[in-house]
This record gives structure tokens, sequence and C-alpha cells, in this order.
């Protein structure tokens, strides 16, 4: 499921110890993550189903000198249980599911280079299926485009907090039922909330380790009626993930 992740970039971070000529103006990330999602019908209040899921997650960055803008690429690929509750659609059936996302996104800074303050904009493609040959399950696809604040606040010359907050809006997107190969577009689109926070120890000014709480929270609008009879109703999916890795 969605995760968007939300990190200012490693160069940022280094200015708190280092100086200008030698910071990184480049950074990678690997991360590896648990992640919970809580789907519930919007106007029932009834639960959908739930997902128990770990996921890897790779991010790149690049920033301008003095860190007045920056580029960052996030790609995540995930797989966990589904358990749908007792009141679910047919549809949505017990086992394996896997997810994915990509999100870049470009922004400049609005405070100053050792303490950064990004204000982003940013793309997410976000996929998802539990889809199985003869066996039902669904699939979906959503495009989102939204901003976001990012930043870091040094406190030491080897640790950091970093803290992010975002809104996305689901501006198109569409979900695939059973043997359907078409997708079901939305009758309404949707939404999405994030917000992140977490801390860096660096070990050098090469390599620091990370680990962050991130939430996110959506608003899912109807799907229209496929052309096997099968639709989807609003949902509210709350999605909560702990997330730990390397920075270099």
């Amino acid at each position: 499921m969605a995760f968007s992740t939300s990190s200012a970039f490693l160069g940022a971070y280094m200015g708190a110890f280092c100086s200008v000529g030698d910071c990184p103006r480049e950074y990678t990330r690997v991360g590896i993550g648990a992640q919970y999602t809580h789907l519930q019908e919007s106007r029932t209040k009834q639960t959908h189903s739930d997902i128990y899921a770990g996921y890897l997650n790779l991010e790149g960055g690049i920033a301008t000198k003095n860190n007045r803008a920056q580029f960052v690429l996030s790609a995540k690929l995930g797989a966990g249980k589904q358990n749908p509750s007792l009141l679910s659609p047919q549809f949505v059936r017990e086992g394996v599911a896997l997810f994915g996302e990509i999100r870049p996104k470009v922004g400049v800074n609005l405070a100053t280079k050792n303490i950064p303050l990004y204000l982003n904009l940013a793309y997410t493609f976000e996929a998802y299926t539990s889809r199985k040959k003869g066996s039902g399950g669904y699939s979906y696809l959503f495009h989102y485009i939204g901003g976001e604040l990012d930043g870091a606040i040094p406190l030491g010359k080897r640790v950091a907090l970093q803290y992010s907050v975002g809104y996305d809006w689901l501006f198109y997107g569409g979900y695939g039922f059973g043997k359907d190969s078409a997708l079901s577009a939305f009758s309404l689109n949707g939404e999405a909330y994030s917000a992140s926070v977490g801390a860096s120890y660096f070990y050098s000014e090469q390599m620091e380790y990370y680990l962050k709480i991130i939430f996110r929270y959506q608003n899912l609008g109807a799907s229209k009626i496929s052309s096997e009879g099968l639709g989807m109703p609003e949902l509210t999916n709350a999605i909560g993930m702990l997330e730990m890795g390397i920075g270099f």
C-alpha cells in the first residue's frame, strides 16, 4: 500500500558537522519496513480487511549547492497477507498481496542549509494486487499529485531529527476484479494525508543509519461497477509503517 517515503536528503543532515565544500550533494538510502493496513468502509464503518506486510524501500536524491533545491526518487516493493473480515465483499480473498510505489518529488528549501525545510511537489504511482487466476481477488492502480513539507533538525554533530507532512490528491485510478482485465474507474476521486518522524545517526560523513515511523490516511472513492458486476465501496485506509535502513 501506499506509503510515501518522506526524508530530507543526506547532504542536508551532514551540514551540521561538515563544511559546504565537503558535504555530499547526492545520497542513496536502502531500507526495510513493516507495514499494517486497515481498510474500512466509509459509510458503514465496518472493517473491510487488514493487511500485514513487509517491504523494501530504495531512495536516491540530489541537491543543489547550499541545499536550495532537491530532487528525490523513491521506490517501494512489498508483500503481505490480506485478512478479510466476515463482511468483506466476496472477491476480497485471504491470501498473499503484492504492492509497489514509485514517487519522484522536487522541492525548494524554505529555511537554511543546516536546518532545511523543503516544500516539495510530488507525484506518486501506487499499485496493489491480490488477484489469482480462477480464485478472485482484486487489484488497483492509483495516481496521485500533491505537496509535502520535509525537514531535518540537527541534534548535535551526528544525530538529526527528520520529519514530514503531506497531502496528495488521487486524480486517476481504478480497480480490477477477478478475471476482468479492464480497470473499473472511480466514480469519485480520493485523497491522502501523510506524516513521518524519525532520526538519523551519522556513523561517518558518508554513512548514516536511520529509523522512522510513517503514517498515511486515505479516503478512496467508490468504483464503478465492472463488466463482471463487481465494485468497490468508498473506503478509508489507515496505514502505519516502521522503517529502518542505511544511507550513503
